[in-house]
């Protein structure tokens, strides 16, 4: 089982970042506690992975303050350069590898989809990117993975983001779901270092496909993110407030005391 808890509150990414090495602890030394995947949408921030660093990190700080005056956070994540903010919906899992299983994930053999004690690193990106890419589907849009990490529209446009870092088998930082976000953020950076393509939204596609204003908003990506988690990963996914209520008020009681 997978609880997953939204939060509906916009968070400051240092906030959300805390908050996740704080449930990453908790996990490490309580295995009975439940897998979680955190639900929400942070301030607009700048984020990099550990790919950039050094000089490279500070030029890309001080294009961005430039541009916008955004803060631009260093992380333990994979991946390069992204953007956070209103409109996207992030997704934390806190979950233990060794319990869960991407069998229907299209990664694969070679991806390592899962092996005796549950779902490898690969496995269980690709069994997120598929996740994603049936949720997008509910929405009208067709999505793909390609050979660069993240859900993709096309070749060149990016729907989602992911970088996850995996300690002592608990997985944390996560995945990122534009659905109506204000894409211009997106040009004071090369989103996750890869040049030539851009970011889009399922707001964007679905527009783009069938002629639609209507916006997808991230209070409704959430139920179809989660039904496409269910489904790649065979798991039941529930609120939290089900599996665990003394847990969700102290997230919430977290969240609130840093804000």
């Amino acid at each position: 089982m997978i609880a997953y808890h939204h939060i509906k509150k916009k968070v400051p990414y240092g906030i959300g970042l805390k908050l996740q090495e704080h449930l990453v602890t908790q996990r490490l030394n309580n295995p009975n506690m439940p897998n979680l995947l955190l639900l929400l949408e942070h301030e607009p921030v700048y984020t990099a992975g550990r790919r950039l660093k050094g000089s490279a990190l500070a030029e890309e700080a001080m294009r961005i303050k430039k541009t916008n005056g955004l803060d631009i956070f260093e992380t333990a994540r994979g991946g390069q350069t992204t953007f956070h903010g209103p409109g996207q919906l992030v997704g934390y899992p806190v979950l233990d590898l060794r319990t869960i299983v991407a069998r229907n994930s299209s990664a694969t053999t070679g991806e390592g989809k899962f092996n005796h004690r549950g779902t490898t690193v690969r496995g269980f990106v690709a069994g997120i990117e598929d996740s994603i890419i049936r949720a997008c589907e509910e929405f009208g849009v067709p999505a793909m993975r390609t050979s660069d990490t993240g859900v993709w529209a096309s070749q060149d446009r990016k729907l989602a983001a992911l970088g996850v870092q995996v300690s002592r088998y608990i997985t944390s930082h996560g995945f990122a779901l534009n659905c109506n976000v204000d894409l211009s953020y997106f040009d004071a950076i090369v989103p996750c270092g890869l040049e030539d393509k851009r970011a889009t939204s399922l707001t964007f596609e679905r527009r783009l496909a069938n002629n639609s204003a209507e916006q997808v908003i991230v209070s409704e990506a959430v139920p179809a993110v989660c039904a496409g988690i269910e489904s790649v990963f065979n798991v039941q996914v529930s609120p939290l407030s089900v599996v665990d209520q003394e847990l969700e008020t102290q997230i919430d009681a977290f969240v609130a005391a840093k804000c």
